[in-house]
Formats: C-alpha cells, structure tokens, sequence
C-alpha cells in the first residue's frame, strides 16, 4: 500500500456514544479512502471516565499503529453553540477582541469554560460584517486533546462537522450558497456567503428514506429568515447536495425554486459516516477548517508587543555600545601616531551628543506621555459593569479615537426607554471623581424595534482633560 510523502490522515468522528475513524491519503487533489474503524465506547471507558477513556484510545491507537499520523477530530453538532454577530464593519485585527467581548457580555457561562473560535467574512451589502461564533466546552477540548496525545497522534484541527465549505467554483457575489449533506440520521444545512458559512442547521431522521423535500426546503427559509437584515445578504441561488441516495432529493429542490442545484453523489465502498468524514478532510485540503478549537482565534497580545519593541531597542543599544567601544579601543592603541585623527574623531562625537540631546528630550516627552496613559481595558470593564442587561439594552458599537492629545472611549446602543439611558448618565456621574462624559440626544424612534431609544455617549477622563480644552467642542470643561 502505498501512501503520499507524509502519510495517511485520520479523521475522527467524535460523538456520545463512540467513535467512527476514517483512513484516508491526499495525493494532489484527491482523497483515496483506505479504511474505516466503527467503535462504542466500552461501559467503563466513556466520556464520563475521561482517564479511562484516553488509556482505551491509546490501547486502539498502538495496535493498529497510528503513532505519528496526522488526525482530524470532528465534533457533533451538539457539542456547539453557534451564534450570528451581527458587526460593524471592523478591521480583521479588531474582530477577536470584539468576538469575545460580544459573547461574554451575552453568554451565561464564564469564558475560561469555554474554547472560542469563529469565521467571518468581509463587508456585507449592507455594510456590516458577519461573523460565526462556535463556542466547545474547555473540558472536551481537554479530553480529545488527551486522548490524541496519549495515541501519539499529530493534532490537526478540531472541528464541527456541519460547517462545511462550498467549492470555489460554487461562490459569487450574486447569491448565497446552501450546502445540504445528506446522512443515515440527519440532513446538514448550511448557508454560505462568498465562500465562508453564515449559519447552520441539523435536521434530525428516524430513517434514511424519511427526507421529505418540504421539511428540507423550510430549514432554509428559517436560516434565510434568521439573518440580519441591516447584512442585506442576497437571496440563496445555489444548492449542493452531498451524500448516498440524494439524487431523488435533489432532482425535486431543483424544481421547486429558481435556483442551480448540484449533486455531489458519495463515494463507492464508503459509509455514510466515512463518505461525511472525507468531505471534512477535503474541506481541511482545500483552505484550512472554518472553525478550529485547536488553534483558536485570539486578540493580540499587545503587552507582548512592547516586550518585543523593548527587545529590539536593548539589542541595538547594544550594538551600538560594542562599536563604540571597538572604535575607542582602536583610537587608544593608535592614540600616539592619530592625534589630528582623535581630535576629528571628539568633534564627530560632540555633534553627536548634541544631536542625542534632541532625542532625549523627544524620550522624555514620551515618558510624560505614557505617564499620562488611561488603562481603557480596566475603564471599559467597570463601564460594562454599570450596563444594565440584554433585557433593557443592546450595544451597536464600541470605539476608541484621539482628539488632540486626548483619548476619547465612544459607547453607541439601542435601549428599551429613555429611562434606561438616563439611569446610564446617572450611574456614569456615581462612577468617580475623573470621569467625563459628553450624552448624545435621547429620544425614541416610532419603529417596531424592542429598543427603539438610540444612544451615543463619548467618555474620557477628567484627570488629561481638567487643564485643556473640551475634545469636543474647544471650550475649556466644565466639572460635575
């Protein structure tokens, strides 16, 4: 059996009840499926006895020789939450700590429980940016991590098995792409949108024979229907159907709306479950997995940032210490035979010194400014604190700017009553002695919004504004 240069791949469907495992090789743009595992999980060795469980993993793992193959681990459905962040249009370096931020403020479980990950694509009709949230339990990410290292597999991505990809061939601007893979017990939908899904939905069969064309076609209108309408994302123009015995389902979708439709039929001699598992390694080959909790998206660390800056600057100070010290010894050894050379070499050395005395000026400048700094996460954190909850106010938008020398923290929301908003300045005039704020009107709107009242407030701090002008205006300002 021949294999490519880096060896066969594993892809592990992981779910409650056991495991399904997927043998397959990549040579070039194709997938040679070689052989399938289908295991339950022994009674004293399941997900509720994780130690058990990564010994038997381990055991199956070294009979049969996997050590060092490359593994895919895909999770169920159930194992996720999914959720639609509805976005202003944010720079890809802004989105991680926007993501998380969103999801803490409305999920009901502490984020150190919970691997986040997520998928967004660029600027929508609308001008807004989607991006899909998967949240997985920490503790079975811990466990699968366990039990592959215990296997002495190589870790590739863990990854949720509905968020399939379309071909490259399939995306266009002009409409959304929905991706049906057909299973033994269930039908798998997702909504695509210039190649990255926007949404996702499982539903469940009692038989394989039991697909009826209605039930399939109103899962895409409630995902349709379900997706922001300030995206105004196009309308669905194209369907692919994957899976054994799909042909029948998608000869009727085509002739029940105005759209293309493509039957991907499975694999010969390949199971449901292994026809599934090749279409995620395919996805993997093809631009990597949409979400993966093996190597989350996260925020940049910019405290590891200005360690690195400060790095540099010791390693060039350094540099420029041993030259000059190299360039003082030679002057000394040749001191007697170049006293006209020295005496050029001081003078260099003077206008130098002059020189530096300007940057060391523009450093302390900087020091003073820094001195100066507001550490805006801590703010932030303490402001969000004083926010009421879901029920009575929704944030649209979070921003930083500089006016002047002044750094200005933007809060925009929507919120159910005027006396939400107020009850917001009131708890902002409680909050310190240093904090400013400048409230934008208040005033609902007649819509059929459940927060009708918009609100804009601009916060900065007392202590760098007290002695110059307003930011906003120009005047000097006035104190609480």
């Amino acid at each position: 059996m021949s294999y490519s240069v880096n060896g066969p791949w594993l892809v592990i469907d992981w779910s409650r009840q056991g495991l399904s495992v997927l043998e397959a090789d990549i040579t070039g743009n194709v997938i040679d499926t070689r052989h399938e595992w289908t295991w339950a999980w022994p009674e004293d060795a399941g997900p509720d006895t994780p130690d058990r469980l990564v010994e038997w993993f381990g055991t199956q793992a070294r009979e049969r020789g996997w050590r060092g193959r490359r593994a895919v681990v895909v999770l169920p459905r159930s194992a996720a939450t999914l959720k639609v962040l509805d976005l202003p249009p944010v720079s890809d370096a802004e989105l991680p700590e926007l993501v998380l931020l969103q999801v803490e403020s409305r999920s009901s479980m502490e984020l150190s429980d919970l691997v986040i990950d997520f998928a967004a694509g660029g600027r929508t009709p609308g001008d807004r940016r989607l991006v899909l949230v998967a949240a997985c339990p920490r503790e079975l990410v811990t466990l699968v991590d366990r039990a592959l290292t215990a296997a002495g597999l190589v870790r590739q991505a863990l990854v949720l098995a509905e968020l399939c990809r379309p071909p490259a061939s399939l995306t266009s601007p002009e409409g959304m792409v929905a991706c049906l893979r057909i299973g033994v017990d269930r039908v798998e939908a997702t909504l695509s949108w210039r190649g990255l899904p926007v949404v996702s939905s499982t539903l469940g069969l009692e038989a394989s024979d039991s697909i009826r064309a209605e039930e399939v076609l109103g899962m895409l209108d409630r995902l349709a229907s379900g997706l922001p309408e300030l995206a105004q994302l196009p309308a669905i123009n194209t369907l692919l159907v994957e899976g054994r015995n799909a042909g029948s389902l998608a000869t009727v979708l085509a002739s029940a709306r105005p759209w293309a439709v493509f039957h991907v039929p499975s694999e010969t001699g390949v199971s449901d479950v292994g026809a599934r598992l090749a279409s995620v390694l395919d996805d993997a080959r093809r631009g990597g997995s949409v979400v993966d909790w093996f190597r989350p998206k996260r925020p940049r660390n910019r405290s590891h940032d200005r360690i690195r800056r400060t790095i540099v600057v010791a390693l060039a100070a350094a540099v420029a210490l041993f030259w000059g010290w190299s360039r003082i010894a030679e002057d000394a050894r040749a001191m007697d035979a170049q006293v006209t050379a020295m005496r050029s070499e001081v003078r260099s050395l003077s206008a130098l010194v002059e020189r530096g005395a300007v940057v060391l000026e523009a450093n302390e400048r900087v020091d003073l400014w820094e001195q100066r700094q507001t550490d805006w996460g801590e703010r932030l954190a303490r402001i969000h604190a004083l926010l009421p909850g879901r029920e009575d106010l929704v944030l649209t938008g979070i921003s930083a700017d500089i006016r002047g020398d002044l750094p200005i923290l933007r809060i925009k929301g929507r919120a159910r009553t005027a006396e939400v908003v107020t009850g917001i300045h009131k708890a902002l005039l409680d909050m310190d002695d240093e904090t400013r704020f400048r409230p934008g009107p208040v005033e609902s709107r007649v819509d059929d919004s459940d927060y009708p009242v918009p609100f804009d407030l601009e916060i900065y701090r007392a202590a760098e504004a007290d002695d110059g002008q307003d930011p906003t205006t120009g005047s000097f300002p006035a104190r609480r």
